[in-house]
């Protein structure tokens, strides 16, 4: 199933006009040593790396960090390379868009994926 904020991005047509520092270079070399850390690419959007577990491959974590009545919240876009630069972007986009309009991106996307899910239940049944 499609990312719902992915969907969202489509459909609204959203263009990204933020200065970005991150490239596909800096991301796929991107690694942690012995402790968490962030790379940042702008308007809230970073990736969140994970020192290496038993498989000994650092974790890449897509998140974003926002504000909604002054309170913080972070959604978790997913991971890297199932989510890859381009589609973190786009889904960040769209979570923009939802906060600036009072909606927590995490319950936008639980909502649509249930609705989704039902509407494929709806379709195996009938």
């Amino acid at each position: 199933m499609k990312h719902p904020l992915l969907i969202l991005a489509d459909v609204e047509r959203l263009t990204d006009t933020l200065e970005r520092s991150l490239n596909s270079a800096k991301v796929n070399a991107a690694k942690a040593k012995d402790r968490a850390h962030k790379l940042s690419d702008g308007g809230g959007l970073y990736m969140l790396l994970l020192p290496p577990s038993n498989t000994g491959k650092t974790r890449k974590l897509w998140r974003y960090k926002y504000r909604i009545n002054g309170r913080e919240g972070l959604y978790a876009i997913g991971t890297f390379p199932e989510i890859g630069l381009a589609d973190a972007r786009k889904a960040h986009l769209a979570a923009r868009c939802l906060v600036a309009r009072g909606i927590h991106p995490a319950h936008y996307a639980q909502e649509k994926r249930r609705r989704l899910d039902a509407e494929e239940r709806r379709q195996k049944t009938g």
